[in-house]
């Protein structure tokens, strides 16, 4: 009796296990809510391109042109906040942007940065979940959620 408990038990753990690897590796279906096949590729170009711009502009230290990449209704509010910071010698490369779901007027992302900054002298990786929407027939950055910062080398 006890025998066959434990091989039960260990059954059940490995396809647990299997299950987690399986849940974390493969590599999920995007959600694209009322829109074309085409529609759906033509949003995430679009999306990655403004976000393209928006990395361009911080590592050029270009606010008129990080500005441009926010909703125009978001832009005053964002220009306060940011005050000097794009001109802190801060250093971004893209290292992954993978869509999570695509709607007529809107795109979600999961984005990983590689940031470097002079001051302090640091270098991580950072992940967010970036909003994107899209307005006039322009797509801009509507809200970028910070979920992980990771200490790089």
């Amino acid at each position: 009796m006890r025998r066959f408990l434990k091989l039960l038990l260990t059954s059940v753990a490995l396809v647990m296990v299997a299950a987690a690897v399986a849940f974390f590796l493969v590599d999920r279906k995007i959600v694209a809510d009322d829109v074309s096949a085409s529609g759906a590729q033509s949003a995430e170009r679009a999306a990655q391109t403004t976000y393209r711009q928006n990395v361009a502009a911080i590592n050029a230290g270009d606010q008129a042109a990080y500005l441009a990449t926010v909703p125009p209704a978001k832009r005053a509010a964002t220009e306060a906040k940011l005050g000097t910071s794009l001109s802190q010698g801060t250093r971004v490369t893209l290292q992954s942007f993978k869509v999570q779901k695509v709607t007529a007027t809107g795109v979600v992302a999961k984005v990983s940065l590689k940031q470097v900054t002079k001051h302090p002298a640091k270098t991580q990786v950072l992940e967010n979940t970036v909003e994107f929407v899209r307005q006039g027939g322009r797509w801009y950055i509507q809200k970028s959620v910070l979920v992980n910062v990771i200490p790089a080398s």
